[in-house]
């Protein structure tokens, strides 16, 4: 064997551990396998942090401030959450703005809003059919998340100890269904058949 052929198998030898190393970490990074979905996440508590979306920032930008971004909306109305128990003598605790292809989103993007102080609460995007977000592009856009948490969890408040109980409950046959990312102040809400069906911004993880 000349110095050359040395050489080569030397490097070849050297790069080897390396190749190796480099086709774990890509192997089963489907937030839905059962590996993925089993490997420990959490280990110190989550920090929410205040969104900003398309300039809008959540908690503390108002209507005004929405239409100037987006226009008028396509539906304008009182809100209130199914189990919300506040609506009173007719005063609703939100109002909502419907939009559709805004903001550079290929979909429906709804504002929620205060209803006294006008100011933005959160902001939800959702994709229109037959342009879906198939789970592997949201990943492509966000990353991955720093919390997998399936169907049923209690999502807020985020307490470590909880939340490392319940990502426990996350496996190949009760895939996440919830994607949140603290650091950026959104969560994603993932379908069984890996399409993501919701994107919310909000101040509070829930």
């Amino acid at each position: 064997m000349n110095l050359l052929s040395k050489q080569m198998k030397s490097v070849v030898l050297a790069l080897t551990p390396l190749l190796v190393m480099g086709c774990a970490s890509i192997e089963n990074t489907d937030p839905f396998s059962a590996r993925s979905a089993s490997r420990p996440q959490i280990n110190t508590k989550p920090s929410w942090q205040t969104p900003t979306y398309q300039g809008l920032r959540i908690g503390k930008s108002v209507k005004s401030d929405v239409e100037k971004v987006f226009g008028p909306p396509v539906y304008a109305g009182p809100y209130a959450d199914d189990d919300d128990d506040s609506v009173k003598d007719g005063k609703w605790p939100y109002i909502i703005y419907e939009y559709k292809y805004v903001g550079k989103f290929d979909g429906r993007t709804t504002v929620l809003m205060d209803a006294k102080t006008e100011v933005v609460k959160s902001i939800s995007l959702y994709p229109i059919y037959p342009k879906e977000l198939p789970l592997t592009k949201a990943l492509d856009i966000y990353g991955e998340p720093a919390i997998k948490l399936g169907i049923d969890a209690d999502l807020c408040p985020l307490e470590i100890e909880k939340l490392k109980a319940q990502e426990k409950l996350v496996n190949e046959n009760n895939p996440p269904a919830f994607l949140m990312y603290p650091e950026r102040g959104m969560w994603l809400l993932v379908r069984e058949d890996k399409t993501v069906s919701e994107i919310v911004f909000k101040a509070k993880c829930f």
